[in-house]
């Protein structure tokens, strides 16, 4: 079973899909937040079987929910409800930061990010 990692930003969200195995992460892409974004992210899933969803928690560095976390949340409960798969919260905080140092920051930073999600929660299922 796939999983798929949303990296969410409040213009562009990356994501990263595991192994059919569940236990390797690989960058997807980046997809443009707008009025398609739901319809989007159906469609992906539908398309790469995901059977569970991660949503990057949008921490503070202290951390606490940060102003987009409301928004993170809002997307987390429409994307379940619409696709009917179970959503898993992994702390995406310096994601992007750290996905920077990898390659620069470019279009491919929010997979990056995504993928470093993933990455944090397959290793937290395999402890």
């Amino acid at each position: 079973m796939r999983i798929l990692a949303i990296d969410y930003g409040s213009q562009k969200i990356g994501y990263a899909l595991s192994d059919e195995s569940g236990r390797v992460a690989f960058p997807g892409g980046v997809l443009k937040n707008d009025e398609k974004t739901l319809e989007n992210f159906l469609n992906l899933i539908k398309e790469k079987a995901a059977g569970v969803i991660v949503l990057g928690k949008s921490l503070d560095s202290s951390g606490k929910p940060n102003p987009m976390m409301e928004e993170v949340e809002a997307f987390a409960i429409n994307l379940a409800k619409l696709s009917g798969l179970k959503i898993d919260w992994c702390d995406e905080r310096f994601t992007t930061n750290e996905a920077n140092r990898h390659g620069g920051r470019d279009q491919s930073t929010d997979a990056g990010a995504a993928t470093l999600i993933l990455t944090r929660y397959l290793e937290s299922l395999h402890l």
